[in-house]
């Protein structure tokens, strides 16, 4: 699927639909142990290799695909400072790591190779190879949220409208799997009826839960590019407020930007939002890095109404990178009593909990663990 994000692609709407319909099932609807590998996962690599003959190029190709998705790995889920402490492998060791591979739009020659190549990687492996080398990583992925790209300049405000050169980076961003993901939006008759620029700005509640409802995702994120050129020192500078909405941790970011004044600003605002990501991406992995020196236990009781809830319940625990075991020690029809294992603080595992949907509460001395909507039902 990723294949269709391609440039000719990029302003199909019908394209788009599907490609964010994948995207928000992948990344909202996976639950277990599948869920987890997916970050070892990159999907769609392009390879096009030549050698003398078509078996050699196959191979060369193959390797390369490893290497990519090696690189992509690491970086996903590690610091930047750590960048370049990676281990340099070479690709029988990186082969010793690849749980599995499929290859699609497979093309060959007597002498040429071409494929898109998904590399999956096993995620103990990869966990052992970096605490060999003590590199600290997380692997929980936060759920994705809608990106509402809102450009200003010259006094004028858009996000609809063709003319927004804010909106295209965005859309970009959905190839790129990272832990902190965002979906943008269609662009659709529906968004442009429903999702009005000044009230979604606002945090209009009926708004932000229609929005959230249409794209499944944990939440909004309005992005407010406000583009100033200061002829004076030949320099564009870019103010960018980003407001997050309909979660549990609404809060507003100011970050400002500058680069060379030039007629096309596309560029820059593609770095920009490069760049906005990363940050995001590097501040949640600080959040939610594995601590493989602290393990804790937890007692809580789950309320169940259903055989349906107690599956969904141990289905998120297990695809929790923090959860080291679970033990059952009680349970009936109406509840389950679990004493949990897991790595690091309560505080992380609460945050890594939320983002599987899961909520924790202490009330009167005891845990309680439930499902978001369950707890949103009983408030």
């Amino acid at each position: 699927m990723m294949a269709l994000i391609g440039a000719p692609f990029r302003n199909s709407r019908r394209v788009r639909a599907l490609l964010v319909l994948s995207l928000t099932i992948g990344l909202t609807g996976a639950s277990g142990p599948a869920a987890a590998n997916e970050i070892f996962a990159v999907r769609d690599i392009a390879v096009d290799k030549r050698a003398g003959t078509a078996s050699a190029a196959r191979e060369l190709a193959l390797a390369e695909s490893r290497q990519t998705a090696y690189r992509t790995v690491l970086r996903r889920i590690t610091l930047p400072e750590d960048f370049d402490r990676h281990p340099a492998l070479d690709d029988a060791d990186i082969a010793g790591l690849v749980q599995s591979f499929d290859i699609a739009n497979e093309k060959t020659s007597q002498t040429r190779y071409l494929a898109d190549v998904t590399v999956r990687f096993a995620r103990q492996s990869v966990r052992e190879l970096l605490q060999a080398f003590s590199i600290p990583f997380s692997e929980t992925a936060a759920r994705p949220l809608l990106i509402i790209p809102v450009y200003q300049a010259a006094g004028l405000k858009l996000l609809w409208e063709d003319g927004n050169p804010w909106f295209t980076p965005w859309v970009a961003q959905e190839g790129k799997s990272g832990l902190r993901p965002v979906i943008a939006p269609l662009g659709d008759l529906e968004d442009i009826t429903s999702i009005n620029l000044d009230r979604v700005a606002a945090g209009d509640a009926e708004t932000i839960a229609a929005a959230k409802q249409r794209y499944q995702t944990a939440g909004v994120l309005v992005a407010l590019a406000d583009l100033q050129r200061d002829l004076l020192n030949a320099k564009n500078v870019l103010r960018v407020t980003l407001t997050e909405y309909g979660t549990d941790a609404e809060n507003t970011e100011v970050m400002t930007f500058e680069d060379p004044v030039v007629d096309d600003v596309g560029p820059f605002l593609a770095r920009t939002v490069d760049e906005i990501m990363m940050r995001r991406e590097t501040e949640w992995k600080r959040r939610t890095l594995l601590d493989f020196d602290h393990e804790d236990k937890l007692v809580a009781i789950v309320p169940l109404d259903g055989i349906q809830t107690w599956l969904t319940v141990q289905q998120r625990l297990y695809s929790l990178a923090e959860v080291r075991k679970i033990e059952v020690t009680a349970l009936s029809a109406r509840a389950a009593h679990l004493t949990v294992s897991y790595l690091g603080q309560a505080a992380q595992l609460t945050v890594a909990l939320a983002e599987r949907g899961l909520t924790l509460q202490e009330q009167e001395g005891y845990w309680t663990l439930k499902l978001a909507d369950q707890a949103a039902a009983s408030n």
